[in-house]
């Protein structure tokens, strides 16, 4: 994707950043990726997070499968596919309670108010210090994920035309 403004990157850096002030002992890394979009551009000096700009897809796999996480605090989102193919590979998420993305996590997920800094602070605090919980959201992650498949997609699709179809 991109980085642009209704992603709340500069905020969620804050964020994390806090965690790391609170748990100094971290050696967790915050990795950012997408091409430059619009609006403000989130810069960073902390060895704790990492702009890595555009990745190629193949790339991306081994960063979600690596994750402790997937956050997407964003003001509003589409529909996410990010947040499914960590799903996939049984990351939980951190997603913004007033977006699309909250429905497609499920159980899953933390859910976050992105207008409060300390909202998406207390959820990384809640998934990255409480082992049973990033466990029980990781399972949760892998039966959320066999809700959606490319096959069930389509079928629905059809369905919706044939439908249309049938009606005029």
């Amino acid at each position: 994707g991109t980085r642009e403004i209704r992603k709340n990157l500069i905020d969620f850096s804050l964020a994390f950043e806090k965690f790391i002030k609170n748990h100094p002992k971290s050696k967790i890394v915050l990795a950012i990726t997408g091409k430059g979009g619009w609006g403000q551009q989130i810069e960073s000096k902390s060895s704790h997070i990492k702009i890595l700009g555009y990745m190629p897809e193949n790339d991306m796999v081994a960063l979600h499968a690596s994750a402790l996480l997937l956050a997407t605090p964003s003001f509003y989102e589409g529909f996410g596919m990010p947040l499914v193919k960590s799903l996939y590979v049984g990351v939980p998420v951190l997603v913004s309670q007033n977006t699309s993305l909250s429905e497609i996590a499920g159980n899953a997920a933390i859910l976050v108010d992105p207008q409060s800094i300390d909202s998406m602070y207390l959820g990384l605090k809640k998934i990255l210090t409480n082992t049973k919980l990033h466990r029980q959201l990781s399972t949760n992650a892998l039966i959320q994920a066999k809700k959606f498949s490319w096959t069930t997609t389509a079928k629905q699709t059809l369905n919706i035309y044939n439908q249309l179809f049938t009606k005029y």
